[in-house]
């Protein structure tokens, strides 16, 4: 980790998503990647399934290939022109096969890695399909960064392989509806802390017509106990792991994370060789005794 930057800038891009307006939406993230890039940051998050939202019945419609999409072409262009990594949520068409799924685009214009959501809540499995690769921690020049996408904030589970990978960074793009917003803070909190790392929580704003209702916006990053006393030092964070939380409007949010300082700190605690422990001894596989 040595050749780590100390302070790493990123930047949470929450944005107004207009349903059936892709051209639109996709102009308006290139214009906040490039106040991102103002801001100093070296990532920047866009929301889950940006320039579309998630809208079931048109699905079909909306979904591109990654490798033909003019949407990940002109993303491929900002991170070149910005020289900084850029996180999107892209509803994706392969093999015939509708996957929410996100991107991660390198400085150098290269997508390097992409996850297919694997958790679908039960009114999205006739529309698209889950995906079947658990998330990797993908080793960038900024740290260690692993991915889930929207509603898997709600399952512990879906950043459990991350933790065995002593991830950095964990993003979350989302679409969250506000009625569904109760818990999503006390969420960011949890997966940060027991995941020992950062997490960023990156939801959209505007109207969801399948279910009547508004997104959240909302968008945060937390930080896990470790480093929360060096936060609270510089005067960045509250005593409740919160390092920054948006307001319900758009908006770029940046913030600068310590790193090297919350990896040094995971390696000194034992909580993955006692997990690792725990799951050699099979108990987390045994039935419970009623």
């Amino acid at each position: 980790m040595g050749f780590f930057d100390n302070q790493v800038k990123v930047s949470l891009i929450q944005m107004k998503i207009s349903s059936g307006k892709k051209w639109e939406n996709l102009e308006k993230a290139l214009k906040f990647i490039k106040e991102s890039s103002e801001a100093g940051a070296k990532l920047a998050v866009l929301p889950e399934c940006f320039s579309t939202g998630i809208n079931l019945t048109s699905m079909k419609k909306d979904a591109e290939s990654l490798e033909e999409s003019e949407t990940v072409q002109k993303l491929k262009e900002a991170a070149i022109q910005y020289h900084l990594y850029i996180c999107a949520g892209i509803l994706e068409k392969k093999d015939g096969k509708i996957y929410d799924s996100l991107s991660l685009i390198s400085p150098e214009g290269e997508l390097i890695y992409t996850y297919r959501r694997r958790i679908l809540w039960k009114m999205e499995k006739d529309f698209c399909e889950a995906g079947t690769e658990a998330p990797r921690c993908i080793e960038t020049s900024i740290g260690k960064i692993g991915f889930i996408l929207g509603y898997e904030i709600y399952f512990p589970e879906a950043c459990r392989e991350l933790f065995h990978q002593e991830t950095d960074i964990i993003i979350c793009p989302a679409n969250i509806l506000k009625m569904a917003s109760s818990s999503i803070e006390v969420l960011c909190r949890a997966r940060a802390e027991e995941n020992h790392c950062y997490f960023l929580f990156v939801s959209c704003l505007g109207y969801h017509l399948f279910t009547n209702s508004n997104y959240m916006g909302s968008s945060m990053i937390t930080c896990n106990s470790s480093c929360l006393i060096y936060e609270m030092k510089a005067k960045r964070i509250d005593s409740t792991g919160l390092l920054l939380k948006a307001a319900e409007e758009e908006q770029v949010v940046t913030a600068s994370l310590s790193i090297k300082h919350v990896s040094k700190h995971r390696k000194k605690n034992s909580e993955l060789d006692d997990l690792l422990m725990f799951e050699e001894r099979g108990e987390h596989n045994k039935e419970t005794v009623q």
